[in-house]
């Protein structure tokens, strides 16, 4: 005996052509009840979510702020720093080499020949050193946003190279072109994390490297040019000479009273200092390293006062330009070591921030293992609903609409099982109203072809056919096109009396014009008879005057 099954009515909204429309199906009461499975059956996701949370709470969170939001951080923040420590390497060493070159041009602008063969191989390394710092920004996939700085400086080079300046302008420009590596150097710092370093092991070593050492080889850099040119012209400008004497100002290691000039080495020994205060492992390297640099930029200073400023001239330009290229060279020794030290703290640091996240993540797969247990049942109460409604779902993509959702759960699962549902019902109605509507238009194409069959004969001048009025949106253009056929009929057939009219008021004045013509000619042929009796009686009374005449004279 077959079990009788309950069925109910379900109001369902279904979507056509014209519109949203409600309509009642009939469904199987029992695939819409929910029925209970048990207690994890009827709590709702965000419960069951809780249950495997609760269990996991402390591993997640240590891992979420402590490993993701710090650690991970952390790692990235210092392989930022290490990749920009490796481009101001090589920005340092371009710096130095444009310095190099702009007191060689200044030499060789001065007829100076011994330097012109080093100043020339000194632009082929400068033009190469640029090509490789590009090659590298490219590859790094220009991490700080350098690319077009690079082909700014790149193209102000090659201006520079390719015109030909004067001493000042040619030095104006080599300054111009530093102080945008310059700005480069601090561009590198900060998007690569060295200027937010929040260690002071770090910090001060960032400080002397980005803002300290380099404004020191710069005045350095600006004394060698400036000397070399004066030495090679034997000349020194007032302008030069306030200039240099400037300069050797700021090269003094002192502090700086109200109105003086500020020193550039006293802040750099201070970072230095700083540095090695906060980081004992440096050694005494730098701040030696610092020392014998300040001693030879004091031999260095001595040697401008007493051959440039003093206007003596003794000096050959290319020995000036040696010593003078000594501090330079010891700065940026200063300031290769200073790199390098960084680079040893941030690898210490990047070691140490990696054995951290191996711990913590050890601590949450540890913590993992232990809640598995009570994952698995809960993934159960879960699982099961989605399968049933993955199956539902393959079904209805396979084009098969009798299959329904069986309800397991009072959960959002549970709501999506009676949505699915849902759909499949408005689904059903939609392909049954989908399918009148494709007969209605098989009939549509049916009332066309047949109009147009009617129409051709219609333009071929049989303006006797019509055109079948159907119930569908083409009656109405069919039934407007029967009348207007049926006016432009009616509108020939007028057209035709009235051209028969036309033709019998035309013989009709034809007739009248023949009579006129008759009349005229009668007319004229009157006219010629009076005017011969008109003569005749003229000549008679000339006659009878003649006559008279003769009888008076007689008289």
């Amino acid at each position: 005996m077959a079990l009788q099954r309950d069925f109910r009515e379900v109001e369902i909204m279904q979507v056509g052509l014209l519109g949203a429309q409600n309509r009642k199906v009939r469904v199987d009461a029992e695939l819409l009840e929910t029925p209970s499975t048990g207690f994890l059956g009827n709590l709702r996701i965000p419960y069951k979510l809780a249950l495997l949370v609760i269990p996991l709470l402390f591993p997640v969170f240590y891992l979420l702020f402590s490993l993701v939001f710090e650690q991970r951080s952390d790692i990235n923040f210092v392989r930022a720093e290490k990749q920009g420590v490796v481009f101001l390497q090589s920005t340092s060493g371009l710096i130095k080499a444009i310095a190099e070159h702009r007191g060689m041009s200044a030499a060789v602008l001065s007829g100076n020949q011994e330097l012109a063969i080093a100043r020339s191989k000194k632009a082929e390394e400068i033009l190469r050193s640029l090509m490789l710092l590009e090659q590298a920004n490219r590859a790094e996939g220009d991490p700080f946003g350098l690319a077009k700085d690079l082909e700014v400086i790149k193209n102000s080079w090659s201006t520079l190279q390719a015109l030909n300046y004067g001493a000042t302008q040619s030095f104006l420009e080599h300054t111009r072109l530093i102080q945008q590596l310059s700005q480069l150097i601090e561009k590198i710092a900060s998007g690569s994390n060295l200027l937010l370093d929040p260690t002071p092991q770090s910090y001060w070593l960032v400080e002397t490297v980005v803002y300290r050492i380099p404004p020191v080889m710069e005045a350095l850099s600006q004394i060698q040019g400036i000397g070399t040119t004066a030495l090679q012209s034997k000349k020194l400008t007032p302008e030069q000479e306030k200039r240099l004497g400037g300069l050797l100002a700021s090269l003094a290691n002192r502090g700086t009273n109200l109105g003086e000039i500020a020193s550039l080495t006293a802040p750099l020994e201070r970072a230095v200092q700083n540095a090695l205060a906060s980081n004992p492992i440096l050694g005494s390297t730098l701040s030696d390293r610092v020392t014998s640099a300040r001693a030879i930029t004091e031999s260095a200073a001595d040697l401008t006062r007493r051959e440039v400023l003093s206007k003596q001239w003794m000096l050959e330009p290319i020995l000036y330009y040696e010593q003078l290229s000594r501090p330079i060279d010891a700065y940026f020794a200063v300031y290769g070591a200073a790199l390098a030290q960084l680079g040893v703290v941030l690898d210490q640091r990047l070691g140490q921030l990696v054995n951290n996240q191996v711990l913590s993540l050890f601590i949450v797969i540890s913590a993992l293992v232990l809640s598995l247990w009570l994952i698995l049942g809960t993934l159960n109460s879960i699982l099961v609903p989605v399968r049933e409604l993955t199956k539902t779902a393959q079904q209805l993509g396979q084009g098969n609409l009798s299959s329904l959702v069986r309800l397991r759960s009072n959960d959002e699962l549970g709501l999506v099982g009676r949505t699915l549902n849902q759909s499949i019902l408005t689904l059903r109605s939609l392909m049954e109203r989908q399918e009148e509507e494709r007969q209605r238009g098989l009939q549509l194409q049916q009332n066309v072809r047949r109009f147009l069959e009617i129409a051709t004969e219609i333009a071929r001048g049989d303006l006797t056919r019509r055109g079948e009025v159907s119930n569908d949106v083409l009656g109405n253009v069919v039934d407007a096109v029967n009348l207007t056929v049926e006016e432009i009929a009616q509108l020939l057939k007028e057209v035709r009396q009235a051209a028969d009219l036309v033709n019998l008021s035309a013989a009709q004045i034809d007739q009248l014009a023949a009579s006129i013509a008759s009349d005229a000619l009668l007319q004229a042929q009157e006219v010629s008879q009076v005017q011969n009796q008109t003569q005749q009686v003229a000549l008679s009374i000339r006659q009878m005057a003649n006559s008279a005449a003769i009888t008076a004279q007689a008289a």
